[in-house]
């Protein structure tokens, strides 16, 4: 193929003999492998944290080595999948040998590294010898940055991006650098940060929108994708000066644990019966020195992000074969995510993991027809939409970087990939296995996903481990919360009544911005379907819509309708891909015609729309989330000396959880929270009072104030910074002593009874 790439890579597949193997990434990961060897080894010879730099390289290694070891074997899926999947395949690596650890075998965190990197890198340089007695030269790539073969290009033109990369990167840093949050109020970070942040992301999405228009060709689409990551996540972790989320420093504690003990406690709260993800970041922690997790988990979310939205592309791409398709899916998934999901967390661990399951399963379900009732559903789409039948092939065929997947060791050895995976998901997070069994296994009962015994599979792997702690779930939470899906997608805990009028806006937004996602979605799926790709826009809507099922039985703390938007994300954001590009060859040849401007205009739009809509609802509540240093002060202290039976009553829920060495933890109950439910103007007793007979506390009382809550108070609470003005100054009267008294917090406690 010659001058401009096709947008869909046509080319026939391959035989059933495997393309010849690119060395590259073998090499890379010989090189990272020793690399990190070389700072575990160090790093536990000389007992002393290993210096950042080294940390970060430890850290990257012990993710990528075992990951890239694990899916180079998977020759059905071409380079550009398999190093999607290595991150997510890794980090579940590191996961497993925790999980093996913690509950069999006892803690030995060092030589699960040492053989993590050691098997992982002999195995790359086992390749690289196979492929160096290979004649011959590989096949230019067909992934979605594969490169269309030699243009000639004039010099300046060649300078515009690495221009625009630079200019980005400086508008950002100067922004982030110069953000002052003290000044943070009702709006968060809407409000303080300067006018370059805002500059740095209309380029970015502008550039985004550029490589789009161009076909997204070769590797440059990945440049402003990677940037939009930076711009958004990365933001946060620059600005605050400790990890924000008053609820981060629960798993920070867990891992911390682990690293000190590397046992599960005799009673196991529900974080040590889903250890899983808590292990995986002990282990790094323990290799390197890291004195505790906080160090590193305001990261988390770029990082976790950067993981995500490339998992996307790959599932957009195995789907589609259409480059322009899977760059614009990525874009889409990044400005709809505002559930913010990616923090230090199980969470964000088993969501990773989950959508690389995903793309597993895919890459094996190309081929077969399926069953009766399949094909009785879809025949009963076809006359609902007026669709064409078209294709019948769930994905479209593969180009010549990959070979179909066999029915012998290549199928076997990625059906046990998917279940591996799928066992650390299980058991690092309550909720996330059952959304994936929910969206996979109906679909193997159609026969619309191979092999059909694999969602089986992996509903009993969920429906085990949930067993093992039934007795555990049953009395402390339930297993289910009510079979009223309508309540169960309305509730929402806490006191709404406190909501500021910027609170309740941003709260319009999201539902505005789901609205809109799933609006562009359905648009897509539908043309998709009238385009000829029934079967595909079946599956996908089904992947989409799938997740409202759990709301049929359980509210998860209010937060299970946020889950349902999240496990939807992906599948929509191919979906509205579609909607712009429904066919089989998506948008014709991939150069800036006037087809492809048009095109571009009509995605461009709702993008920049939806843009909009999720810078405005992700950076206002940041005031909410903020942890402010002398906050953490405070709650440490108070977890070095409080037991899980005492009570913290603070004005705002910004004070993280103090959380012990012995992972005892008396609970934080917000003052705010109370208006209304003890008498005014409040009075220590009283809220005392209430504060204990809220959490059955038994021991001591323990209060807390801040300027930081005083003046979030100031704005976003019921209560005003006068009334804790007057309750603060009533303390000394009522038996509290004073714990701790420095200019910006103040701690008083007062012992069980003493009144």
């Amino acid at each position: 193929m010659h001058g401009r790439a096709a947008d869909v890579d046509s080319r026939p597949g391959p035989s059933s003999a495997l393309p010849p193997r690119r060395t590259g990434a073998d090499v890379a990961t010989v090189v990272l492998g020793a690399a990190g060897l070389a700072v575990v080894v160090s790093t536990s010879a000389r007992g002393l944290p290993a210096p950042p730099a080294a940390a970060v390289l430890g850290a990257v290694a012990l993710v990528l080595v075992p990951g890239t070891a694990v899916v180079g074997g998977l020759r059905h899926l071409e380079p550009w999948a398999r190093w999607a999947l290595a991150p997510a395949v890794g980090l579940g690596v590191l996961g497993l040998l925790a999980l093996v650890q913690l509950e069999l075998v006892g803690w030995y965190p060092t030589a699960a590294a040492v053989a993590a990197l050691v098997v992982g890198t002999a195995v790359a340089s086992l390749r690289c010898a196979r492929a160096l007695r290979r004649s011959g030269r590989p096949p230019a790539g067909a992934g979605p940055v594969a490169g269309a073969g030699p243009q000639r290009r004039a010099w300046p033109r060649l300078l515009v991006r690495p221009a625009l990369l630079v200019l980005v990167l400086a508008l950002w840093s100067t922004a982030v650098l110069g953000a002052d949050i003290d000044g943070m109020g009702v709006w968060g970070l809407l409000e303080v940060l300067p006018l370059t942040w805002y500059a740095a992301l209309a380029v970015t999405l502008l550039w985004a929108l550029g490589e789009l228009l161009r076909g997204g060709r070769r590797a440059w689409p990945a440049v402003p994708l990677v940037l939009l990551q930076v711009v958004y996540y990365a933001t946060p972790a620059v600005v605050e000066a400790v990890p924000r989320f008053s609820w981060t420093y629960k798993h920070v504690a867990v891992a911390d644990y682990f690293v000190r003990t590397g046992v599960i406690s005799q009673d196991p709260d529900i974080y040590q019966r889903w250890p899983t993800f808590f292990g995986a970041a002990a282990i790094v922690d323990h290799v390197l020195g890291v004195p505790s997790a906080a160090t590193y988990a305001a990261w988390a979310e770029p990082g976790f992000a950067l993981v995500n939205v490339f998992l996307v592309v790959a599932i957009a791409f195995l789907l589609t074969r259409s480059r322009r398709t899977a760059w614009a899916a990525g874009l889409v998934f990044t400005v709809g995510n505002w559930i913010g999901q990616n923090y230090f967390a199980p969470q964000a661990y088993a969501y990773a993991l989950a959508l690389a399951g995903f793309l597993l399963v895919l890459s094996l379900s190309g081929g077969g027809e399926p069953g009766r009732l399949g094909r009785l559903v879809e025949r009963a789409a076809s006359t609902v939409l007026g669709a064409r039948r078209g294709s019948g092939a769930l994905l479209v065929p593969g180009g010549a970087d990959a070979a179909p997947p066999r029915a012998g060791t290549s199928a076997l050895g990625t059906a046990l990939l998917v279940l591996a995976l799928h066992t650390a998901v299980t058991s690092s997070h309550q909720l996330t296995p059952y959304f994936v069994v929910l969206a996979l296994l109906p679909l193997s009962v159609l026969g619309l996903v191979r092999p059909r015994g694999l969602p089986v599979a992996m509903a009993v792997v969920t429906v085990a481990y949930l067993v093992l702690n039934l007795d555990y779930i049953r009395s402390s939470f339930g297993v289910f919360s009510g079979f009223d899906p309508v309540a169960n997608a309305t509730y929402s805990p806490g006191n709404r009544a406190a909501r500021p009028f910027a609170d309740v806006l941003q709260g319009y937004g999201t539902w505005s911005l789901t609205a809109a996602v799933y609006a562009w979605g359905a648009v897509g799926l539908v043309r998709r379907a009238r385009a000829g790709m029934l079967r595909q826009a079946l599956v996908v809507f089904w992947l989409a819509f799938s997740p409202a099922l759990v709301l049929a039985g359980q509210t998860y703390g209010g937060e299970g309708r946020l889950r349902v938007v999240l496990f939807a994300l992906p599948w929509l954001s191919v979906a509205a891909a579609w909607a712009v590009w429904p066919s089989l060859r998506a948008d014709g040849r991939g150069g800036p015609g006037s087809a492809a401007r048009g095109s571009a205009v009509r995605f461009g739009v709702p993008l920049l729309v939806v843009a909009s809509l999720f810078t405005a609802v992700s950076l206002q509540p940041e005031s909410r989330f903020h942890v402010d240093v002398a906050d953490l002060r405070a709650s440490r202290l108070i977890a070095e000396r409080a037991v899980s039976e005492d009570v913290v009553v603070a004005p705002s829920p910004n004070v993280p959880l103090p959380v012990s060495v012995g992972l005892e933890a008396p609970p934080v109950v917000a003052v705010n929270d109370l208006v209304g439910q003890v008498p005014e103007p409040l009075a220590v007793d009283e809220v005392d009072e209430y504060a204990r007979a809220l959490t059955s506390a038994e021991g001591a009382t323990w209060m807390v104030f801040s300027d930081a809550t005083t003046r979030y108070c100031a704005y976003a609470c019921l209560v005003s910074p006068g009334d804790l003005d007057r309750l603060e100054a009533s303390l000394a009267g009522a038996g509290f002593t004073t714990v701790l008294d420095q200019p910006e917090v103040r701690v008083y406690r007062r012992a069980g009874g003493s009144r």
